[in-house]
Parts: C-alpha cells; structure tokens; sequence
C-alpha cells in the first residue's frame, strides 16, 4: 500500500520572528504606556471557512483557528495587529477496495487526501468605541503556505505528490468586542495567490485500470467566521 510522504513543505520560522517581535514589542509598550492608553491585547479565535471563487469548486469550506497580539489604544484609534492562522479544508474519504492488516484486524483501505493552508500576516488596525463595547478594524499583509497531502492509497497508484505552495495572502476583517466578557465575533475575508490543492475528484481512473493523483490551482480565497477570547483587554479589568 502507497502512502503520502507527510512532510510540512515550510518552516514556521518566519512566522515564530514575528510573533517574537510583537511580544517584545508588547513589553516595551505595555506597562509604561497604559497611562497613554495604548496597551497589547492578545486574541484567540476559532473559526468557520467558507470557500469563494475558484476555491469553492475543490472545497467548499474549512474550519481553523488562529491567535492575534494586537498594539492598541484603549477606546479610539490606530494601532497594529500581527497574527498567524491555519484552516483545515474539506477533503475527501474514498474507500480503495483494498485490504489492510493493523494490528486490530483486517479492514479496507481508505483513500484519505487532506488540504489546509497556514498563514501569517501583519497591518494596522483601528479601533471605536461603540457604547460599552469596542470594534476593530484591520487590513494585514502577509503569506500563505498551502499543502494537499493523503494518507492511503492504491498499489498502482501513479503521480507525484506536489510540494507545498507559499504565496501572497491580505486579510481584511473586522471583530467586535462586548465590555463584559471580552469575548470576540469577527468576521474576516481572506484574498490571496494561487496555491495548489486536490482536485474534485483527486483520483481518476484511466482505461488501464490506474489511479491517477490529480491536482489543481486555485486562489485562497474566502470568507471566515471568528469566536474567541480577548486577554488583556481593558473592561476585564474595570
């Protein structure tokens, strides 16, 4: 039995500077500022991905999750947000007609291919006031690292598994924070290059008999649907 070779295909290196960078950032601007009324907050969020344009043809949705370290003024006004993501999209389960033997027993094999796509980004972000509660407002730049990769396949499986895909991603979004508890709902649109994912479906059959990989470019691009917990915010404290 054929199975994928499970390799990352990117390093998170990058992302790990960044957010070391906003945590320094954070301490030096967080307790001698407050009195200015800037201060850090950090965001955790999970969420619901919805596909749009080319994307939607392979997957259709996805869920993830992602954490934001955010440099802000307390009630009103510009700061900057650094944030990384990752979002597991749809795939797909075909049995392979094939026996496996684990040490549980004999079962039939499954075809599993999975695609997700990691992401960091960082930009600046604006904050009002709206009564008791706040909502912010952001625009970041950053990258995407895209992979589609299987678990199973059949014996006469041809075609090579492609590598990872790093491209150019924008994410714009908006969350909104209630005064009591500092939980968020945001919802954010994300807009990048094109990457590759599986194809619908991501193996065919020739006249030969042979299951043949097939993969195909799409952009990232979608819509996501954000609930999470905001640490530090101020009304926790008030």
């Amino acid at each position: 039995m054929r199975t994928g070779n499970r390799q990352r295909g990117f390093e998170l290196r990058d992302p790990a500077r960044l957010v070391l960078v906003l945590c320094l950032v954070c301490s030096l601007v967080g307790s001698p500022a407050r009195g200015e009324g800037v201060h850090p907050e950090l965001g955790l969020a999970f969420s619901g991905f919805l596909s749009v344009g080319e994307l939607a043809k392979l997957t259709a949705h996805g869920i993830g999750c992602d954490g934001a370290l955010h440099v802000v003024r307390i009630y009103r006004g510009f700061g900057l947000r650094g944030a990384l993501g990752y979002q597991r999209l749809k795939g797909h389960d075909i049995p392979t007609g094939e026996m496996t033997f684990p040490p549980s027993g004999p079962q039939e094999g499954v075809f599993k291919a999975t695609q997700h796509f990691y992401w960091t980004a960082i930009g600046p972000e604006w904050r009002s006031s709206v009564g008791s509660s706040h909502i912010d407002a952001y625009l970041m730049f950053g990258r995407a690292d895209a992979r589609a990769d299987y678990s199973q396949a059949w014996l006469d499986t041809q075609g090579d598994l492609q590598p990872s895909t790093r491209t150019s991603l924008v994410v714009a979004g908006a969350t909104w924070i209630p005064a009591d508890p500092p939980i968020e709902l945001g919802l954010e649109l994300l807009w990048g290059g094109s990457a590759t994912f599986w194809a619908d479906p991501p193996v065919v059959v020739d006249d030969a008999g042979t299951h043949l990989l097939q993969y195909s470019s799409a952009s990232i691009s979608g819509i996501a649907l954000r609930v999470g917990y905001r640490l530090w915010h101020p009304r926790r404290h008030s």
